[in-house]
């Protein structure tokens, strides 16, 4: 017959031998892909208009895995990601670090955020269609104010590059941070703003905008 101590020792022991059990059981099911979590880094714009999506259905096929967002400028997501922070991360920026696997995912177009009240619209207004957007020349624009991306970011460089390559120079009322902020500032009627073509799909501000190729350029 077992001491008081000795059955304190005998639960103790179950408990730690159960508690090992489940850790095993967990290690074995998170190296199986069952469980655990996952940390992925995304900038702003993915954050907002693409994770809510994916974060579902990818809920959806593994309940038992949870993600974490890792939600921070894109111009940290490498270092991020080479510290360990989070496993792999989603930028619209490109990466050319050779330390980093790479992998497309989608190629899109830039379009031209224009705001429902300005007159540039009532040009195009017989052929106007969403799922089939105008081509404009941006020189169209003279005249209009813009919104625009701070220096650090890939669409910032894109925005400069068609503006110098058609010798366009934009009159800028505002810059913003990251493409979210632009976008709504378009829809709020502020300036025009130059947004990936996804921008469409995943928001509202096209209630309050109207979107155009640019001529020439993707």
């Amino acid at each position: 017959r077992l001491t008081y101590a000795g059955e304190v020792y005998v639960e103790a022991a179950k408990g730690i031998l159960t508690r090992e059990q489940e850790a095993v059981k967990i290690i074995r099911d998170i190296s199986c892909g069952k469980a655990g979590r996952v940390i992925i880094g995304v900038g702003p714009y993915n954050g907002a208009m693409l994770m809510p999506t994916v974060c579902r259905r990818f809920s959806e096929l593994y309940p038992e895995i949870r993600i974490e967002l890792s939600e921070q400028l894109e111009v940290l997501l490498p270092e991020s990601v080479r510290q360990g922070a989070c496993e792999f991360a989603i930028s619209t920026q490109p990466i050319q670090d050779p330390a980093f696997t790479v992998i497309n995912l989608a190629t899109e177009d830039f379009v031209l955020a224009v705001p429902t009240s300005f007159e540039l619209n009532r040009k195009y207004d017989g052929v106007y269609k969403e799922n089939s957007l105008p081509t404009i020349d941006i020189s169209e624009c003279a005249g209009y104010p813009f919104i625009k991306l701070r220096n650090d970011s890939f669409s910032r460089r894109v925005f400069d590059d068609i503006c110098s390559i058609h010798n366009f120079e934009p009159q800028i009322i505002a810059e913003c941070s990251n493409i979210v902020s632009v976008h709504m500032m378009a829809a709020a009627g502020a300036g025009i703003s130059l947004v990936p073509s996804s921008a469409l799909a995943f928001s509202d501000g096209h209630q309050n905008c109207r979107y155009y190729r640019i001529n020439g350029n993707r």
